[in-house]
């Protein structure tokens, strides 16, 4: 396997630990750079309607007390209410929104340094989700198995789906199956090997033989040489001019990555509904016996 190769592991375990602090940030964080950013929409849309005027007539008794307050404690004026006391009201609390919402979109604007580049998350997935199968095959503990499908969801799009884009829009996302079909319709000259078919059929079983897999937490050693080749085709799309141990660049054969991935997966088959039962079984076997434990340990008392 391409990833047998201790100077590219080193180099991913490295790089993934210079970048996993920014990574949790992001995590923990970008929500709310991203609702502070929704907020001054709405409070650009609150500013808007508030000079045209809609929301001076929408909430006029509103802006009515408002100014009847005003003038009590404040003011002490003999200024009737009109329209325009309360467009001039509506205008003024929309830019107080507007400065109030500003103010925390500004800070988190200033800190987006510390967030971590979109185009790194799919490796970081793959990368944590391969740690965390590991970890699984060591101790059997399904804690590590729990984000397992929520991880793999992050990176199979790339591996099912193709982006075709035009000079100036892009036109969509097709599944290599449809482009196949497609081609095969449309232009009689285009024609493709058994090879090419058996990987673009492979496309259309990751969800039945990974995902399928990571949802009911069995078979995890026959998918993890699959995440770990979906960990360095990620690497090398983000890190192209690291070398292998012969010296090699990843940019010079990342598709030959991308074609293991593929190889590897039309050797696993999918999984059928005996599966699903021996899964469900061996996990009411194990909670019986752990029962059975605590009342052996019991009785000794």
């Amino acid at each position: 396997m391409i990833l047998k190769d201790s100077k590219l592991e080193t180099s991913i375990t490295d790089f993934f630990n210079s970048i996993e602090d920014l990574f949790d940030y992001r995590k923990k964080n970008k929500w709310k750079s991203n609702l502070f950013k929704f907020l001054l929409f709405l409070s650009f849309v609150f500013v808007t309607f508030s000079v045209i005027p809609v929301f001076p007539k929408v909430m006029d008794d509103q802006f009515q007390s408002l100014f009847l307050w005003l003038d009590a404690v404040f003011l002490h004026s003999n200024i009737k209410f009109s329209f325009w006391i309360s467009w001039g009201l509506s205008v003024l609390v929309s830019l107080v929104i507007l400065g109030i919402s500003y103010l925390p979109y500004l800070y988190w604007k200033s800190r987006e340094n510390k967030f971590l580049k979109p185009f790194l998350l799919k490796f970081c997935y793959a990368y944590i989700l391969r740690k965390e199968l590991k970890s699984y095959l060591l101790n059997e503990n399904e804690v590590h198995l729990e984000k397992g499908t929520k991880y793999f969801e992050k990176i199979s799009e790339p591996l099912q789906t193709l982006h075709i884009s035009g000079e100036k829009t892009p036109v969509g996302s097709f599944t290599f199956a449809e482009i196949q079909k497609s081609l095969e319709k449309q232009n009689g000259l285009i024609k493709f090997t058994d090879d090419s078919k058996e990987i673009i059929e492979s496309t259309n079983t990751i969800d039945e033989k990974i995902y399928s897999r990571l949802e009911k937490r069995i078979e995890i050693d026959k998918i993890l040489p699959l995440i770990e080749i979906i960990t360095l085709y990620e690497f090398a799309k983000v890190k192209p001019e690291e070398k292998n141990q012969n010296g090699e660049k990843l940019k010079e054969y990342k598709n030959v990555i991308l074609r293991e991935f593929y190889q590897e997966l039309t050797k696993i088959e999918i999984l059928d509904n005996n599966n699903d039962v021996d899964s469900k079984t061996s996990k009411i076997k194990t909670f019986f016996s752990n029962i059975e434990g605590v009342i052996s340990s019991l009785s000794r008392l």
